[in-house]
């Protein structure tokens, strides 16, 4: 088994030993967060293909990675497939001197010493053996976490988490939002896992793209983001087909990035705003607007894109 570090560009690869039983936890909590840090993350559900023997797949996958990370708990030891995979992990780092696997506690299960050789039953011993995630909304185990593993998502993942949840929340009740974004937090990953696990239907749009420097531009590249197809007509026509387009939509999400770009951007016109509005309050349209800083601080107070109703939720230093 490999016990080789990444070096270079090459994200690192984590393999996730987990009982079913705490699937749920490891594919919406910890995967997110270990993605949103750069790493390559291997997990069973994701990565299997049917038609192949379940524990080789398991083996070669865990061959494959840089770095174990086994999610402990009641269930986890009962399993005779989490069992194997925990003894073959342990092989690769015996005295976990490498940093090569990463115990989990996930609950109040006694962490089996006797697979650990170098798991002794002093607590403070164990304390820096393992990550405590008995309870995940606290800061401390989600930055020995990151630490351990030499990733930086510009905030505390317990934040991070928490802020996805209530974009999440908000969106799903048809509100827009303005995501706040204060520091360097990892803005970017966290707009693509609402989209990817909890709001497919929703198009990302980045404002820094060329395409978005005109008017017609954006207005073309949020429909394709929605998977809308017809071409875009000219100024000044271009408005009214993404207004006929989008009202005969069942409903419509767009994430719009770096939106306070706009306040450099005149040339799109205060009329594309006023749309923008008008799709909103019809309950038409929901937009995510990602800033820097919030939606009020970062446009003029004379701009129609300061009038668009969005609730703020900030990313980055506390809220």
């Amino acid at each position: 088994m490999s016990a080789s570090i990444a070096t270079g560009s090459a994200p690192l690869k984590v393999f996730v030993s987990y009982s079913h039983t705490d699937q749920a936890w490891v594919l919406d909590r910890l995967g997110p967060v270990l993605r949103a840090g750069g790493l390559q993350v291997i997990i069973d559900v994701e990565a299997g293909k049917a038609g192949r023997e379940v524990v080789g797949q398991m083996d070669a996958w865990q061959d494959r990675a840089d770095r174990q990370i086994l999610v402990l708990s009641k269930a986890y030891l009962a399993s005779a497939y989490c069992r194997h995979e925990l003894q073959r992990a342990v092989v690769c780092d015996p005295q976990f001197d490498q940093g090569i696997v990463v115990p989990v506690q996930r609950d109040d299960e006694r962490l089996p010493v006797d697979l650990f050789p170098a798991l002794q039953p002093d607590g403070a011993q164990r304390q820096a053996l393992h990550v405590d995630f008995r309870d995940d909304r606290a800061e401390a185990p989600w930055t020995l976490l990151t630490r351990s593993l030499g990733i930086d998502l510009g905030c505390n993942p317990a934040h991070w988490l928490g802020v996805r949840d209530e974009v999440v929340r908000e969106l799903h009740r048809g509100t827009s939002v303005n995501l706040a974004v204060i520091g360097a937090p990892n803005h970017k990953a966290l707009i693509e896992e609402v989209q990817t696990r909890h709001i497919p239907a929703m198009g990302i749009v980045d404002l820094y793209s060329g395409t978005a420097a005109t008017r017609s531009g954006l207005i073309g590249d949020m429909l394709g983001a929605l998977g809308e197809k017809d071409r875009v007509p000219p100024e000044p026509y271009d408005l009214g087909h993404f207004d006929r387009v989008i009202k005969a939509r069942p409903s419509s999400i767009v994430a719009l990035r770096h939106f306070d770009t706009v306040t450099d951007r005149r040339d799109y016109g205060n009329d594309l705003f006023r749309t923008l509005r008008h799709l909103q309050e019809n309950r038409h349209l929901v937009v995510l607007l990602q800033t820097r800083g919030s939606l009020v601080d970062c446009l003029p107070k004379d701009h129609d894109a300061s009038k668009l109703q969005a609730i703020r939720i900030g990313l980055g230093a506390k809220p």
